[in-house]
Order: structure tokens, then C-alpha cells, then sequence
């Protein structure tokens, strides 16, 4: 058997999958239309199916999804009595084949230290990304008294949670508000960049709602406004009088920054991070 060159089997692959869901050419064109936007007629997916006519890797996404299928089984051969040919070099099984598509394997041909560096870099990052949503999943957990992310009732607990990030973005410019108003009105700012007090928080919003209202049983601007408010400030009638009134807001609310973020930081301590050692991935090998 003449081992099949990747268009050609993408085309037969096509062909089987819409077969097997019983649409017709018409239909898979409309439906390709209809939920991905891609304008392709009947001629156009004859074409592709016969493999004179090759996609592009947004297509085979695009065809290995409206198909309930994966990218990976649309560039195979169904079968290991077909082989295909990917490279000049050989041809090689459907096995074979998914084991290089999926970085499971290199090919015999390939440099083995250039090929182990590209990888290692890749999996490094991936590694390194999936660790950090690992930790921050965790904690998430952790926050509502859970182990796993899964156990977490998202509609009830978590969603809710989406409003921290308001909160942070409305203390953070209300704060710079009034830094800007004492710098104009009064002169230099004689504190550390609110920007920096507020780092915490911004770091991890998630945290700042529940902190807040445990600590003063409302948001956190409420409770700047409530703490000005009851000092009760005299009417403003000088120059001095209304520096004072922008000096007691930014003390109130540098204030509440600092207790917010020790809110945060105790909580954070208190929360064990998981770790989990990556999986050892074989870079060896398959007989063809």
C-alpha cells in the first residue's frame, strides 16, 4: 500500500468523521458557517475530502471540533494497515505518527540534543504555568474551606468573589485621587507611594472583599468614607482647612490599606500551597 501524503489522509479523515455522524457535505458546510464563521461550501469540502484541496491548521482545528473529533486523529490514519508518510524520510504508522504529533516520541532522523532542548524548554514553560494555576486554584479551594478547586460550588461561592477585583480598582483610585489632590493643594506627599501599599492586594483580589468585611462589615471604600465622616471634620473655609480635609482621607485610607493588607497576608499564610511533582515524560523511542 503507497503510504498516504497528510493532506490526503486530512481529506479521508474528514470524509469518515462527517460520514459517521450522518451529515451530509451541505450540512457540515452550514454548520462550519453557522458556529465558526468560516464560509466554505459543498464543492469546497468535496474538494478537501478527495485531498485536492488542503487545509491550513485553523481549519483542521476548526473541522476537528464541529466533527466532535481532535486534530491529532483528523492528520492519522484510522487504522495501523495504513501508513502515511509526514516526512520524505519514511513512511510510518498511525501510532508512530500520533506518538510524534504529541511529543511523545522524535523521530529516529531528528538531532537527539537539539531535539531534547526544544522540548525541554517547552515543557519548562508549560510546567511552570500549570504549577502557578495549580497553587492558585488551591487557594481559591483553601478560601472556601475545600481541598480541590472541583469541590468549590462556582455559582454560590465563587462567582461572587469577581466583585474583589471592583473593590481593589475603586480603592486604587481613590487613593490616587487624593494623592493627586494633597500633591496639587498641599505639597509633596511625605508617605510611600500608595501604589506600593496597595500591591498586596492587587496581587491576589480575590482576598480583598472577604478581608474588608470581616474586618469592618462593609467594602473598603465604605469604610474610608465612614471613618472620615466620624471625625466629624469642621467646615472648610481656608486654604489649611481643606489641606487638612484631603490629609484625614489619605491617612483613613492609607489606614485601611495597611489593615487589609495584613488581613490578606495572614490569610495567605494560613493556606498551604500543593505541590505536585510533574510527571517524567518519556523522550525515548517506539519500534516503528
Amino acid at each position: 500500500m503507497t503510504p498516504l501524503p497528510p493532506g490526503k489522509v486530512v481529506g479521508i479523515r474528514v470524509r469518515e468523521h462527517r460520514e459517521l455522524h450522518s451529515l451530509t457535505q451541505a450540512q457540515l458546510a452550514e454548520r462550519l458557517k453557522t458556529e465558526f464563521d468560516w464560509v466554505i461550501d459543498r464543492s469546497m469540502l468535496a474538494r478537501i475530502e478527495s485531498g485536492e484541496r488542503q487545509v491550513n491548521v485553523d481549519e483542521l482545528f476548526k473541522l476537528a471540533a464541529i466533527l466532535d473529533t481532535t486534530p491529532v486523529l483528523l492528520l492519522t490514519p484510522a487504522d495501523e494497515s495504513e501508513l502515511m508518510a509526514p516526512t520524505p524520510w519514511r513512511a510510518m504508522t498511525s501510532s508512530r505518527a500520533r506518538a510524534w504529533i504529541t511529543d511523545e516520541v522524535r523521530m529516529r532522523e531528528q538531532d537527539t540534543d537539539r531535539y531534547q532542548v526544544a522540548t525541554d524548554l517547552a515543557w519548562r514553560r508549560s510546567l511552570e504555568f500549570h504549577s502557578e494555576v495549580g497553587r492558585l486554584l488551591s487557594k481559591i479551594a483553601a478560601l472556601h474551606g475545600e481541598e480541590r478547586i472541583e469541590d468549590v460550588q462556582v455559582d454560590t461561592e465563587l462567582a461572587p468573589k469577581a466583585a474583589a477585583a471592583v473593590a481593589v480598582l475603586e480603592l486604587q483610585l481613590e487613593l490616587a485621587t487624593q494623592h493627586h489632590n494633597w500633591v496639587t493643594h498641599v505639597g509633596p506627599w511625605d508617605w510611600p507611594d500608595p501604589a506600593e501599599r496597595l500591591a498586596l492586594l492587587e496581587s491576589h483580589p480575590l482576598f480583598t472583599e472577604q478581608a474588608a468585611i470581616s474586618l469592618f462589615g462593609r467594602d473598603p471604600l465604605a469604610e474610608i468614607v465612614d471613618r472620615h465622616n466620624e471625625a466629624k471634620p469642621p467646615k472648610i473655609t481656608t486654604g489649611d482647612g481643606a489641606a487638612d480635609r484631603v490629609r484625614g482621607l489619605v491617612e483613613h485610607g492609607l489606614d485601611v490599606v495597611d489593615e487589609l493588607a495584613a488581613a490578606v497576608r495572614d490569610r495567605l499564610a494560613s493556606i498551604p500551597a500543593r505541590r505536585e511533582r510533574p510527571s517524567t515524560r518519556s523522550t525515548g523511542e517506539r519500534p516503528a
